[in-house]
């Protein structure tokens, strides 16, 4: 079965078939309820114009993704971040906790000249979880680097299933000693947060992360970028 890699830039290219996928999968692990789906069935955010996706194509299909939102670290606050809309980001004891978690991680990127992103919306078709083509969606997140340049990222991973204890084997590590803790925006599932740093491959997957970065550069036609620059969420307040 060929698979391939499908890079979209903010504003790079239409979306409906990744949400429709994003929706179908949230809802079959129950990770968001049908009333958070459109009509036509698609899990949209509105901020999904603003950040890059990454596409695991088999043919022209979408059979999974995962969005990145970078954020510029010199104007972006807490507040702007999606993490701050979390249960636990309302949480007397923990919320700022993790507010100087995120700030943290927000000042490290500052003084070392790196990105900063929110890594979300993972999601890949039934018929290729627990597969080669799983790992190498993970895998595919570090290669992304060699396109937006290197980044710090925070993600809220769903702990309900095997996604957060993957990620963590993946090179993520908890943000800031927080809580697993349930979300009632996953309609009640357990929520991991993890970080990541783009320069910091597991050793035993950096050959493979290298490889991963040649198909983006070597296809144009795989790599859709926008023309009018890098936009996101956090650059609009």
């Amino acid at each position: 079965m060929k698979l391939s890699f499908r890079l979209l830039a903010p504003g790079g290219g239409d979306l409906s078939a990744m949400q429709r996928l994003r929706g179908r999968v949230f809802l079959e692990i129950g990770a968001i309820a049908e009333s958070q789906l459109d009509a036509a069935g698609r899990h949209v955010l509105e901020d999904d114009h603003l950040a890059w996706h990454l596409l695991l194509m088999h043919e022209s299909a979408v059979v999974g993704c995962m969005r990145y939102l970078l954020c510029p670290v010199a104007r972006v606050t807490f507040e702007d971040l999606r993490i701050s809309e979390t249960m636990l980001a309302k949480d007397v004891y923990w919320g700022p906790i993790l507010r100087d978690a995120v700030e943290a991680e927000m000042a490290v990127a500052w003084d070392q000249g790196i990105g900063f992103a929110e890594l979300g919306g993972w999601a890949i078709d039934a018929r290729h979880r627990c597969t080669a083509a799983a790992l190498r969606m993970l895998l595919a997140s570090y290669a992304m680097a060699g396109v937006v340049g290197d980044h710090i990222c925070v993600a809220q991973t769903n702990a309900s299933n095997h996604a957060a204890s993957i990620l963590r084997r993946m090179g993520g590590t908890k943000l800031g000693g927080l809580p697993i803790y349930a979300d009632v925006q996953y309609c009640g599932g357990l929520v991991l947060l993890l970080r990541f740093d783009s320069r910091v491959v597991p050793v035993k997957y950096r050959r493979a992360v290298a490889a991963i970065q040649k198909e983006f550069v070597e296809p144009p036609a795989r790599i859709e970028l926008a023309t009018t620059g890098l936009r996101n969420r956090c650059s609009t307040n």
